[in-house]
């Protein structure tokens, strides 16, 4: 921890630690908060690489480390919040050092700028995150640092910098676009500030899926006689790594120009070629991800109980929110003209010393949530591979009513979650790898659907049936339903693919808690990838309890399994059975449907009501 001594005047500290980037501002002396620079840039990567010696490297520096050594870089800490330990090279690293080190930097810098004494820190989290990963948080941070909810800094930032007015009783929507994910939060106006009422996230939503869009168009427009494009999307060496950050940083310029501009170039290295790219292209691209955000935002005005005509504002946070096409989208959807401002990215860590003058030593300050809303979801977010490049650009998909969050698999191994959660064996451990016909790759592990989710159903959602339940149990529940649909978005190795099926899975839930889940009539679950064919079937009837715990849904007591076997171009790559998840998960049901959300972000069930 980097030690700072004290003087006099009032120094304060905005740390927003992001996915991809992290930015903080200074304010001394009651001047207006200004961002520091991290190597000239107010933007610093969030990755994190594990030096020759021992040490942690921060930064660029350790982007650039990462180029020769990637096992021993992690490139977003933050998607490890829920493991104790991240491997880096042959080193087990404890989660809380990778977010020591990161904010260290911050605190660092601010020492340098300031001169040395800080009063007060504000470090920023996700509105969804609940106690236990807070403090991890807090426990990395200097003493007597202050957590806020990034939604309500980024609406002080709006209302307070900005000059864009929300009365007191007043709502607005915090549309948080960034690298690697997104974020939809409904605020409310109080006379003391801003309170929160819901947030929903998506964590395969972000600029590096837009990009990865980009480049998928680019590798269909270039023509590879001499076998280039391999070398830029799977590299194999540093120097192929080199190049292939280079290709990254060309189209992330590239659609940053196209906020400004109509038209511009993307240099192909390897290929020696000038791409010509106009903003109509990215936003045809943009629009399979920016469809999925909008649904989001539509979502969680409907989970926080709030009618669209109710808003006061749309706030445009995040880096990625910049682009035109974000704007156009949602003023149609909502009937709000978005507020844009010049530095987006800046809005969350400029916000968060606005209106938290007094911070509490020691301790998280609380994220409200109103208590006839249901409590935002909490998706752990298991981390990428680590890369030197981002992620392979997966194939365009159809935009989704719904949002679909990804599932992340360890580092290192092709782990494919077909359409729900992990099947887990008897001792708790996840199945053992198997068949392996493919040498370049693992067989696929199996996965299950689980019984429902968890959040209460929305205040604005029809009203259930009317039964008898025992006491503590959801009666909107009660009944047989049957899957119309399922799809999942999960990582296979550098890439993302996108799984669906699973139609005709029943789920049968009744008044005292039990829970039959019957896959004797399922459809598979099928995706293409690697030049493959994949699907996955699933047998047999799992019965159990049920109940209700901390607004999730719990299942315990299970008798019965379920079989599953994976094919590959129609032959066996993996087989086994076992239980049920009993992960808890969330749901919003009404009289005739029910939609499922994957505990670990990783899946949306649609179910409907049956007879």
């Amino acid at each position: 921890m980097v030690r700072i001594s004290t003087v006099s005047g009032v120094t304060r500290l905005g740390i927003d630690f992001g996915t991809s980037t992290t930015v903080a501002v200074l304010a001394a002396d009651g001047r207006e908060p200004r961002p520091l620079l991290f190597d000239g840039s107010p933007l610093m990567p969030s990755a994190v690489c594990l030096d020759a010696d021992g040490g942690l490297v921060v930064g660029r520096d350790a982007v650039h480390l990462g180029m020769a050594s990637p096992g021993r870089l992690e490139p977003n800490p933050k998607r490890r919040v829920d493991e104790a330990v991240v491997l880096l090279g042959d080193a087990e690293v404890p989660v809380g050092r990778l977010f020591k080190a990161v904010l260290d930097r911050a605190v660092a810098e601010a020492a340098g700028m300031s001169g040395g004494a800080l009063t007060g820190v504000v470090v920023t989290c996700p509105a969804a995150w609940g106690q236990r990963r807070r403090q991890v948080l807090l426990d990395a941070a200097p003493p007597g640092t202050r957590l806020v909810a990034e939604p309500v800094a980024a609406a002080h930032y709006f209302a307070d910098v900005a000059g864009h007015r929300v009365p007191v009783g007043g709502t607005a929507l915090v549309y948080d676009f960034g690298a690697g994910t997104f974020d939809a939060s409904v605020v409310r106006r109080t006379e003391d500030g801003f309170e929160l009422l819901a947030t929903l996230g998506l964590d395969a939503a972000g600029g590096l899926d837009v990009d990865a869009a980009l480049l998928a168009h680019l590798r269909d427009l270039v023509p590879d006689s001499q076998g280039y494009w391999p070398r830029l999307t799977n590299p194999a060496d540093a120097l192929d790594r080199r190049v292939a950050q280079q290709v990254w940083d060309n189209v992330r310029t590239a659609k940053e120009m196209l906020s400004r501009l109509p038209s511009t170039l993307v240099h192909l290295p390897l290929f020696n070629v000038e791409v010509p790219l106009d903003r109509a292209t990215l936003d045809r691209l943009a629009a399979p991800v920016l469809q999925r955000t909008v649904s989001t935002c539509v979502e969680v005005l409907a989970v926080a109980g709030q009618p669209m005509s109710s808003l006061a504002a749309v706030f445009l946070a995040g880096g990625s929110s910049r682009m035109p096409a974000v704007a156009a989208a949602l003023e149609p959807a909502l009937g709000v003209a978005p507020v844009v401002v010049d530095q987006p990215e800046l809005a969350v860590a400029e916000g968060s010393l606005r209106g938290f003058d007094q911070p509490t030593p020691g301790a998280a300050a609380p994220i409200s949530a109103s208590p006839q809303s249901p409590s935002p979801a909490t998706f752990p977010a298991p981390a990428r591979p680590a890369l030197a490049a981002p992620p392979t650009p997966p194939a365009l998909a159809t935009p989704q009513p719904l949002p679909q969050p990804s599932w992340r698999g360890r580092r290192g191994l092709v782990v494919l979650a077909a359409v729900v959660a992990l099947v887990v064996l008897a001792g708790g451990g996840a199945l053992a790898w198997s068949l392996r016909p493919d040498p370049r790759a693992d067989a696929l592990p199996a996965i299950l659907p689980t019984p429902s989710a968890s959040a209460s159903p929305s205040p604005s959602v029809s009203p259930s049936p009317v039964v008898s339940v025992a006491a503590g149990l959801d009666p909107c529940l009660v009944g047989k339903w049957r899957q119309t649909s399922s799809e999942i978005h999960v990582n296979n190795g550098s890439k993302r693919e996108q799984f669906s099926g699973g139609a005709g899975i029943l789920q049968e839930f009744d008044g005292e808690g039990h829970m039959v889940y019957d896959t004797n009539a399922s459809a598979p679950y099928r995706a293409t990838f690697d030049g493959a064919t994949w699907d996955q079937t699933f047998r047999g009837v799992a019965r159990g309890n049920y109940r209700i715990l901390d607004g999730a849904v719990v299942l315990s007591g299970q008798s019965g399994e379920i079989s599953w076997v994976i094919n590959r171009n129609g032959k066996r790559n993996n087989s086994g059975k076992g239980p049920l998840s009993t992960k808890p998960e969330r749901y919003l049901c009404d009289a005739q449907k029910l939609i499922q959300y994957g505990p670990d972000g990783d899946y949306t069930n649609e179910l409907e009501r049956i007879p």
